[in-house]
């Protein structure tokens, strides 16, 4: 981590890959699973230092020091988890977040890549949000329409206290 700090300075990007880092093991999906946090920020930390992570050096960095992955299967099972969990946390919580870190297949290297606002994905969500929308004002056009010309009379007279001279 001290190595980490000398970097920040020399890298703006390097800012905002560990605030990501942040988001992301502060999530709910991630929270409370202090493991998989701490595989997270070591391959993040190490791919940021430019450092070559092996399946051996995970294993004996977070599970035990006599790591080996001939017996052992402990990083390869927390890697596919945490690319579950990734994708997770991009589908909800972190669906708006600028920077998304991926755990491509085949290699424990993450990747940082900056999302593009108007992805095919996201023109798509918005489209559907805008045709739900349509919907709820077209449904809301029809029920001020059964009021007729001046709705909020109609509301009066069908409030408590209207009809019975109190109000």
């Amino acid at each position: 981590m001290e190595q980490l700090l000398h970097l920040r300075s020399s890298d703006p990007d390097l800012e905002a890959k560990l605030v990501q880092l942040h988001r992301v093991v502060e999530s709910q999906i991630f929270r409370d699973s202090a493991k998989k946090c701490k595989f997270l920020r070591y391959v993040v930390e190490e791919s940021i230092l430019g450092n070559e992570i092996k399946e051996t050096t995970v294993g004996i960095e977070i599970y035990k020091p006599d790591y080996d992955p001939c017996v052992d299967a402990h990083v390869r099972v927390a890697a596919r988890e945490i690319r579950a969990m990734l994708k997770q946390y991009y589908a909800g919580e972190g669906a708006s977040d600028e920077v998304v870190i991926e755990l491509p297949l085949g290699t424990y290297s993450p990747i940082f890549r900056l999302r593009q606002p108007n992805s095919a994905e996201e023109i798509a969500r918005l489209s559907q949000m805008i045709a739900f929308l349509e919907l709820r004002l077209a449904s809301a056009r029809q029920v001020l329409s059964r009021l007729g010309p001046a709705p909020e009379a109609c509301v009066e007279e069908a409030l408590p206290g209207k009809r019975d001279g109190r109000g």
